[in-house]
C-alpha cells in the first residue's frame, strides 16, 4: 500500500483479535486415505466501517503422527503452496451512506415564506464510514412549484474527499406577486460513486413547501353597495360580502349586529352568524329580515360588523402569509331602520 494513504492502509491491514481470532501452534490432521483437511478460521464481527482487509494463514511444518514406520524418503513434506490469504470484505458502509436534510430544522420537510432573494440551506451528511473520495448527486423534482419560476437548484455532483462527512449547499427561492396556495418541490439524492450509497426514504430527500405571502385566500370586505342601507319593518334584504385579490381555500368570517339601544334582536332576524366562501367563491351574502310589531318606534341605526376571519384548505397561516384577511376599512355596514307606527302620534 501507499504510505500515508488512509484508504490504502484501511484496505490492507486486518488486525489480529479485532478482525480475526489469532491462532498459533495449531494443527490439522489428515486421516489415512484422505487427501485434504480443513483449517478453521474465526472472523470477528465489529461495527467499525472498514474496507477490504487481508490476513494470512500459513503451514509451518508437517509430520507423520500414526501408521507404520517408513523410510525417511517417504516422510510427508510441505509443498510450495504453504500459505493462503483471507480477504475480509468491506463492511459497515465503509464508504458512507448519504442523507439530506434542511439545515435550519434538521428535518426532511421545511416550510419557508415566499420572499425575495432568500437562500435556503441544505445539508448532505455522510453516515457510518468516510473512507475514500466519493460523490453524490443532488437535484430538484418539481411538484406544484417549478424550477426556474419558483426556485433554482442546479443538478450537481457533490464531491466528498476522504474523511469528509458533511457539506452544505443553497437553494435560491424566487418571489412573485401572484397570489397562490402553498407550493412544494423536493430535493433528492442519487447516483453515489466510490462505494457510497444513498439512505432509504425518507432520508434521501427533503420536501420544501413555499408558503405564499400574496393573500392566496384573498381579502374580505363588505361590498361598497352594502356599506349602508335604509329598511322598513317587514322588509327582507341582504348584505353582499366580497373576496378580492384571490380565492384559494375556504374562508369563514363571523358577523354580528349591534346597536346603541341593544334592541337588535327585537328588530332583526338573524342578528349573528357566519359568512362562508368556498374555494373559488368571491361573493357571499348575509340575509336579514326586519320584524313586524305594532309598537310605535322612531328611526334607529344598527351596525353589522365582520370579525374573527379564518382560513382552511391552504396551510399558509400567519405569520407566513397566504391566509385571508379583513379589509378593516369595510368591515361594518350601517343599517337605518325607518320609523314605524307613527311614533309621534297623529294630529
Amino acid at each position: 500500500y501507499t504510505p500515508g494513504s488512509r484508504t490504502s492502509l484501511l484496505r490492507a491491514q486486518a488486525q489480529a483479535n479485532l478482525d480475526f481470532r489469532l491462532v498459533t501452534g495449531s494443527s490439522v490432521v489428515i486421516p489415512a486415505g484422505q487427501r485434504q483437511g480443513n483449517v478453521s478460521v474465526t472472523i470477528l464481527a465489529d461495527t467499525q466501517p472498514e474496507l477490504d482487509e487481508y490476513f494470512g494463514v500459513g503451514l509451518q511444518s508437517v509430520s507423520l503422527v500414526s501408521g507404520p514406520a517408513a523410510m525417511s524418503v517417504n516422510e510427508p513434506s510441505l509443498g510450495t503452496s504453504r500459505s493462503a490469504t483471507v480477504n475480509v470484505q468491506g463492511n459497515d458502509a465503509a464508504n458512507g451512506v448519504f442523507i439530506i436534510y434542511a439545515t435550519n430544522n434538521n428535518d426532511q420537510s421545511i416550510r419557508i415564506k415566499e420572499q425575495p432573494n432568500f437562500a435556503l440551506s441544505m445539508t448532505v451528511e455522510r453516515l457510518y464510514g468516510s473512507i475514500g473520495a466519493v460523490t453524490i448527486q443532488y437535484s430538484a423534482v418539481n411538484g406544484t412549484a417549478f424550477s426556474g419560476d419558483d426556485f433554482s437548484v442546479p443538478t450537481t455532483d457533490f464531491f466528498f474527499a476522504d474523511g469528509i462527512v458533511k457539506r452544505s449547499f443553497f437553494i435560491q427561492l424566487k418571489e412573485d406577486q401572484t397570489p397562490e396556495p402553498d407550493e412544494s418541490f423536493q430535493v433528492v439524492l442519487s447516483s453515489p460513486t466510490g462505494g457510497a450509497s444513498v439512505a432509504p426514504s425518507p432520508n434521501s430527500s427533503v420536501t420544501v413547501i413555499i408558503a405564499d405571502n400574496d393573500l392566496a385566500a384573498g381579502r374580505v370586505a363588505i361590498a361598497q353597495s352594502s356599506l349602508s342601507a335604509i329598511v322598513s319593518e317587514g322588509e327582507s334584504f341582504s348584505l353582499t360580502v366580497q373576496r378580492t385579490v384571490a380565492s384559494f381555500g375556504t374562508v369563514r368570517s363571523y358577523w354580528e349586529m349591534s346597536s346603541m339601544d341593544a334592541m337588535a334582536s327585537q328588530q332583526f332576524t338573524p342578528t349573528s352568524g357566519y359568512v362562508v366562501f368556498g374555494p373559488g367563491q368571491t361573493t357571499a351574502t348575509i340575509p336579514l329580515s326586519v320584524r313586524v310589531d305594532p309598537t310605535p318606534e322612531t328611526a334607529a341605526v344598527y351596525n353589522v360588523t365582520l370579525f374573527n376571519i379564518s382560513t382552511s384548505g391552504i396551510s399558509s397561516l400567519p405569520p407566513l402569509g397566504g391566509a385571508a384577511v379583513l379589509d378593516l376599512t369595510k368591515v361594518t355596514s350601517i343599517i337605518t331602520l325607518r320609523a314605524s307606527n307613527m311614533p309621534h302620534g297623529q294630529v
